[in-house]
């Protein structure tokens, strides 16, 4: 839910430079889509490994039974 508006707004750029491709210079969807996604892969990238349970501030379940 964290990156929903990030990923619209890239949405929103794809949206809008399409109108701005010249006839003969058109790539497929599938194409703007995998340049879409690469640019969105690398934005979500982070450096460190965040726990949900703390991020949600929600006691850490026991999995010491399992």
């Amino acid at each position: 839910m964290d990156v929903k508006d990030e990923v619209a707004f890239f949405q929103a750029i794809k949206a809008r430079l399409s109108k701005f491709d010249r006839p003969g210079d058109r790539r497929s969807d599938t194409e703007l889509e995998t340049a879409i996604r690469q640019i969105v892969d690398k934005a979500l990238v982070t450096d460190r490994v965040i726990d949900i349970y703390e991020a949600a501030g929600i006691k850490k379940p026991d999995i010491s039974v399992l």
